[in-house]
């Protein structure tokens, strides 16, 4: 009865083969990733705007004059006068009789 495994030993045995959670080195790259994950993951959308520059005086003041020539161009070549006013924040220009 040499060969046999008691209960004692067995539970040794099994007690022994225990997961080691790894080294600190480890943790703290795990939990640091973690941290990074989570932080980008809830971050406040960035203001994308569909042009470079919006939002700013002097960009939004030259690309209005350069909307305007270009109207004007247009409306030139039909006869006629560009006009420009606000619709819902936004510049648009027609073309009317002079």
């Amino acid at each position: 009865m040499n060969n046999s495994v008691g209960f004692r030993d067995g539970f040794a045995t099994a007690r022994q083969r225990t997961i080691s959670t790894g080294n600190s080195k480890m943790k703290w790259i795990v939990f640091c990733c973690a941290t990074l994950i989570a932080g980008c993951a809830n971050s406040p959308p960035q203001d994308n705007r569909s042009a470079p520059g919006a939002g700013q005086p002097a960009v939004d003041e030259s690309r209005e004059a350069r909307a305007l020539e270009q109207a004007e161009a247009n409306c030139a070549r039909q006869g006629k006068h560009a006009e420009a006013k606000r619709v819902e924040g936004a510049t648009v220009y027609n073309c009317v009789e002079r």
